[in-house]
């Protein structure tokens, strides 16, 4: 018959303890991990506002009144629906944009970035779909082409500085 070895109570004091720091820095570390993958996503989200600011000049000065405030200060001044080839690129942006996405796991976020996860997931896909159809936005049509926004866009437009008025 084997006989029992019993801890004194130090001993079992003491593998509680260590039992608990071992617990601790598990869940610190994972902690500290969700917090990595939350800033990055953050920063992937920033880096994509700053990308479509950057894309259309009349969009930017009409959502931003100071746009160096998110570290736009030198900017393309267009309308990227005239240029050419911009229907191609179109097609193949949305799924790029799908495959970083996808490099996020939406469990590792918080609820307010899982919330912005899936609008921006769902946005993309519909993009991705839409981008079959080059030519389904008519920048000319009758209805919603841009001689029918660009006068309520340029009314509201605000002229800040000397440079919103020369763009």
């Amino acid at each position: 018959m084997k006989k029992r070895i019993r801890l004194t109570p130090l001993q079992f004091l003491i593998s509680c303890g260590l039992l608990l720091l071992i617990s601790f820095f598990t869940c610190l570390l994972a902690h500290h991990e969700n917090k990595k993958d939350e800033e990055t996503f953050r920063q992937f989200c920033q880096d994509l506002f700053v990308q479509e600011m950057n894309a259309n000049v009349i969009s930017l000065h009409y959502g931003l009144a100071r746009p160096e405030t998110f570290g736009i200060s030198d900017y393309p001044v267009r309308l990227p629906c005239y240029e050419p080839g911009s229907e191609l690129r179109s097609s193949e942006y949305p799924e790029l944009l799908l495959e970083k996405l996808s490099s996020f796991q939406k469990e590792d976020l918080s609820s307010e970035d899982q919330y912005s996860f899936s609008c921006l997931k769902r946005t993309l896909q519909l993009s991705k779909e839409l981008a079959s159809y080059p030519y389904f936005a008519d920048p000319l049509s009758p209805t919603q082409g841009m001689q029918c926004e660009l006068p309520i866009l340029l009314s509201e437009y605000s002229f800040r500085t000397k440079r919103d008025v020369e763009e």
